[in-house]
């Protein structure tokens, strides 16, 4: 099985001439961070006013993906090119190369459940064989027969939830694609109307007393709760009280808990993902 290599991010940026001009291929914009952006091929621009390019990272990982509306800055000076511009709607894709862990655990679920010609399991592998894919689902019958949902997250981003271009590599790769083991062209029988969706996130807020309220049991408490919210939850699916009154009791070094909240099973639709949301400490 291949390791995903990283790859870069990329995406629409808008910027704004004073009057017709050419933007040469090569041109560069840096985030104030200083990650840097370049535009592949030449542009010719006949009118002054904004126009949207598509820029990609020099460099390859998370780091390149970009939210909504942030500020690039023209490196070299163009002739009639404001400095400033805006990823209007963010730029994504950007992935870092796959780590040991994850790539074990896509082995063990190939060898767990092989390919089968388009069955649920098929799904899910085909999600997670796609950069900065870590986890995903899917729904058989999701509006009927002959239709299959697929949803998905990408949990070494900031924001886990994917974009709406992270939804388009997604069903672009199930479409139709080659196996990495077998090199056969693989994906979707036909006749099957697949729908590829983020899901909305749901988070649940604890409230927990402990005893002793110390920063480094905090620590511990929070990153126990996030592993098992990783590990157990899905969406369409259900969380009990018990599982996380597990997963504190788990830490060691606490004299007394209490879990006050929730109280009760908290659940999500099939398009929701319970998430870790703020501990409340008492």
């Amino acid at each position: 099985m291949r390791r995903k290599q990283a790859t870069a991010a990329s995406g629409p940026l808008t910027v704004t001439t004073s009057a017709a001009t050419t933007l040469p291929a090569g041109t560069r914009w840096q985030r104030a961070d200083g990650v840097v952006y370049s535009l592949a091929d030449a542009i010719v621009i006949d009118r002054a006013g904004t126009t949207e390019i598509t820029v990609t990272a020099l460099a390859a990982g998370e780091a390149g993906n970009t939210g909504e509306n942030t500020l690039l800055t023209l490196i070299t000076p163009v002739a009639c090119v404001v400095s400033d511009a805006i990823t209007v709607k963010g730029f994504s894709g950007g992935a870092d190369i796959e780590s040991a862990a994850e790539l074990l655990s896509r082995l063990e679920y190939r060898v767990q459940y092989p390919p089968f010609g388009g069955n649920q399991f098929d799904y899910v592998r085909w999600a997670r064989e796609v950069s900065g894919v870590t986890r995903a689902w899917c729904f058989p019958t999701w509006k009927g027969g002959g239709t299959v949902g697929v949803t998905f997250v990408m949990d070494n981003r900031s924001n886990i939830f994917p974009q709406p271009a992270d939804v388009e590599r997604v069903a672009d790769y199930i479409a139709g694609h080659t196996d990495p083991i077998t090199g056969l062209i693989v994906g979707q029988p036909d006749g099957v109307n697949v729908t590829v969706f983020a899901p909305e996130s749901k988070p649940v807020n604890p409230r927990i007393y402990i005893s002793p309220k110390t920063a480094e049991l905090k620590q511990a408490i929070t990153h126990a709760i996030n592993t098992m919210f990783f590990n157990e939850v899905t969406p369409g699916g259900a969380l009990a009280p018990s599982r996380i009154i597990r997963a504190v009791a788990g830490v060691t070094g606490l004299d007394d808990f209490e879990v006050r909240f929730p109280t009760e099973i908290q659940r999500s639709e099939n398009t929701e993902l319970l998430t870790p949301g703020t501990i409340e400490w008492l």
